[in-house]
């Protein structure tokens, strides 16, 4: 009998070609996107609306800025990420200062980081969870 590898097992092994902006390594959307449908052909994203139909959710404390919310479904299972608004140094940006090519931008980080969730490409944020140095 063959055993059949899992979703994560088989993207996990999948090397991307990792870009770097600034201090920060990324792997392109389009990349990411392009291996995945190569593999598992009926993935799908959903990108979610606030109540009033907007693809941003704005924080309840004022100004302090939005984050979006992307799922990607692979096998019909659905891994979500919550990314926030930022500008290109990655702070958040203000609520008055949102604009609508910052929250597209957003939703192409969430898309990745969603398919990372998966398998592919996860490696590329070990460590960013643990506290800067000073």
């Amino acid at each position: 009998m063959v055993e059949k590898k899992t979703v994560f097992e088989t993207l996990s092994k999948i090397k991307c070609d990792i870009k770097k902006k600034g201090r920060f390594n990324y792997v392109s959307w389009t990349e990411a996107w392009k291996e995945v449908k190569k593999i598992y052909p009926d993935t799908n994203f959903h990108v979610y609306s606030n109540e009033k139909g907007f693809p941003a959710f704005i924080s309840s404390k004022a100004h302090v800025g939005a984050f979006v919310k992307v799922g990607i479904t692979i096998n019909k299972i659905e891994h979500i990420e919550y990314y926030p608004v930022t500008d290109n140094y990655n702070k958040a940006i203000d609520v008055d200062s949102l604009n609508v090519f910052a929250i597209n931008t957003a939703i192409q980080r969430a898309k990745v980081k969603a398919i990372a969730h998966h398998g592919l490409g996860l490696y590329v944020y070990e460590g960013e969870d643990l506290p800067e140095e000073l």
